[in-house]
C-alpha cells in the first residue's frame, strides 16, 4: 500500500553513482506511520482499534540521469509537483527516530 505524503521536509542529492544513477534522500511527513495508541481488546465493551498518526520519514530514491525531467522535478519543482512525483514511486519510507 502506498503511503500518503503530507508534505516534503527536504530533498537532497546524496551521490551520483558510476552507473549513471542519482541517489536522492527524501525526508517527508508521511500519514499513518507512527502508532499513537495500541488497540484495546479487553474488556470487550472498551475495545478500540489501534490509532496511527503522521511521522517524519526518510527514503532513498535512485533515478537514471537520462531523463532530465525527473531531476528537474526533484531539484526545482513545486512541493505539489514533488509530492505527486514521489507518491507514484511507492518508496520504502523509514520512520525517523525522535
Amino acid at each position: 500500500m502506498t503511503k500518503e505524503i503530507i508534505s516534503i521536509e527536504s530533498i537532497e542529492l546524496d551521490a551520483k553513482n558510476s552507473d549513471g544513477f542519482f541517489d536522492w534522500i527524501i525526508t517527508a511527513n508521511i500519514a499513518d506511520v507512527r502508532l499513537l495508541r495500541p488497540a484495546v481488546y479487553h474488556p470487550a465493551e472498551a475495545a478500540e482499534p489501534e490509532e496511527w498518526g503522521p511521522g517524519i520519514c526518510s527514503a532513498v530514491l535512485s533515478i537514471d540521469d537520462e531523463d532530465p525531467n525527473n531531476l528537474m522535478v526533484l531539484s526545482a519543482g513545486t512541493e505539489i509537483e514533488q509530492i505527486l512525483y514521489l507518491q507514484e514511486m511507492d518508496l520504502d519510507w523509514q520512520l525517523d527516530e525522535d
